[in-house]
């Protein structure tokens, strides 16, 4: 399928396919490079003529394409993340990141509670580091009250 540009109106843009699909893109550049990013399906001419009504389907498209450009420069676009249960997981790749870890950390050093470990180790004679088991104890709890 060979796609031809319709209009380019600042971020986003409108490209008809053959199958007189039209698709909301999106331009950005990637390691210097200019490339494309379908953002949104609008529909077929046909489902366009419905939802427009009297308009014609491309003007009704460029309406639409400047409010998204108007919306992203006043940063109120939202996006929806669409996610399909058919679709396979790739195996090995990360998909979650912790990084609450960090606040915890933070907050355990706000609280003074790596010198009172220190004062308990060196009073004791401890020779394990005491600040760290109470630190993954403490963030253990908070990210995972019910556990035991």
């Amino acid at each position: 399928m060979r796609a031809f540009l319709l209009e380019i109106i600042e971020i986003f843009s409108i490209t008809i396919l053959r199958n007189d699909s039209y698709y909301v893109i999106k331009d950005y550049k990637k390691n210097g490079k200019r490339s494309t990013k379908v953002v949104e399906k609008l529909g077929t001419h046909a489902e366009l003529l419905k939802k427009c009504g009297d308009l014609d389907p491309v003007a009704w498209a460029n309406t639409y394409i400047e409010e998204l450009n108007r919306k992203e420069n006043e940063n109120e676009l939202e996006y929806v993340a669409k996610y399909s249960s058919s679709k396979m997981l790739v195996k090995g790749k990360q998909r979650r990141f912790k990084g609450g870890c960090l606040f915890v950390q933070s907050l355990y050093s706000q609280l003074g509670l790596p010198k009172i470990c220190q004062q308990i180790a060196k009073e004791y004679k401890i020779t394990y580091n005491l600040s760290d088991i109470l630190n993954m104890l403490v963030a253990t709890r908070i990210f995972d009250p019910a556990s035991k």
